[in-house]
């Protein structure tokens, strides 16, 4: 499915362009823009923008699949939800 994907930067700079998504594994692939951030810039958020208006999180360490909300055991001991990326190989899952 066709989306919008947006980076954000701690600039206020935001830059969009469009993306294939699968819904089914959370995969993105951004097509390439020729906007860029500044030098000094630093990611403040990614997401996606599907056709219903709805947005995704967009993981941003591996920057390819979206975020989903797991329940259980938090890395500080606490128990609830989390955010976690539906890409199994991704580091911030480990």
């Amino acid at each position: 499915m066709e989306v919008t994907f947006s980076s954000l930067w701690n600039s206020g700079t935001e830059i969009n362009t469009t993306a294939e998504f699968d819904p089914e594994t959370g995969e993105v692939t951004p097509n390439t823009s020729d906007s860029l951030p500044g030098e000094d810039d630093t990611l403040n958020r990614e997401y996606i923008t599907l056709p219903d208006g709805e947005e995704l999180e967009v993981c941003t360490y591996c920057h390819e699949y979206t975020m989903k909300v797991e329940v259980g055991d938090n890395d500080d001991l606490s128990y609830g939800e989390s955010n976690v990326c539906r890409n199994p190989d991704c580091e911030s899952n480990s």
